[in-house]
């Protein structure tokens, strides 16, 4: 459904993302997690288009959407910004499954992943 490839992605001359390549399958929920300074809200920015891309790819279910101005990609996206112990972990999943523009609730199976 979502696909992020070879992004970078950088704050004047300084690279911030390297490379990052990403997909999330129709019907999944992807938490990212790292230590501070690591790109995760970059990352995310950069899908929702609130940072340009220098290079790099992003389809929405097979439509490039890299250049699509942030207002056009608004639909597709919920983003729950909370550090440890801001929000207890139903609230978070109250809030992506029941966002501004969601009709429905959405299931949410939560599964640990661990980086390589």
């Amino acid at each position: 459904m979502l696909s992020v490839a070879n992004l970078e992605v950088f704050y004047g001359q300084s690279r911030i993302l390297n490379d990052v390549t990403i997909d999330v399958p129709k019907g999944q929920v992807v938490c990212l997690m790292g230590r501070n300074g690591v790109g995760k809200t970059t990352l995310l920015k950069s899908v929702m288009r609130l940072l340009r891309a220098r290079s790099g790819r992003i389809t929405f279910e097979g439509t490039d959407i890299t250049t699509f101005p942030s207002h056009r990609r608004g639909r597709w996206h919920r983003l729950c910004a909370a550090g440890p112990g801001d929000l207890p972990a139903s609230d978070c999943l109250r809030k992506l499954a029941h966002g501004p523009r969601s009709p429905r609730p959405a299931r949410c199976q939560a599964q640990p992943v661990r980086a390589p």
